[in-house]
């Protein structure tokens, strides 16, 4: 049992260091898209842009699991429009009766 402990705190350690990793990410990217999408509105613009998606991006993550496939394909779709359009086409599909999507 003490031999698998370390690994195992290793694997939860690393785990824990790529999601942090992820979301460092993420918020770089929310950044630059909103500077270049509406950057020349000004930095309230940018401002109000990275807050509604990092909210969306928040919002996401509490969806139940079985809505992963629909998330994977809107991200794949709208992912130039941001987390905001991310989060609008998987409310939009999961309106959406299972049998038709």
């Amino acid at each position: 049992m003490r031999t698998l402990r370390r690994p195992l705190q290793l694997g939860c350690i690393a785990a824990l260091l790529y999601a942090f990793a992820c979301h460092a990410q993420s918020s770089a990217e929310i950044v630059e898209r909103c500077i270049y999408d509406i950057g020349e509105f000004g930095a309230e613009a940018i401002d109000v842009c990275v807050k509604q998606d990092q909210a969306a991006e928040k919002v996401l993550r509490t969806y139940p699991p079985e809505a992963a496939p629909v998330i994977e394909a809107c991200t794949k779709r709208a992912k130039a429009g941001g987390w905001v359009m991310i989060q609008r086409c998987v409310d939009r599909q999961l309106a959406v009766p299972p049998a038709n999507r």
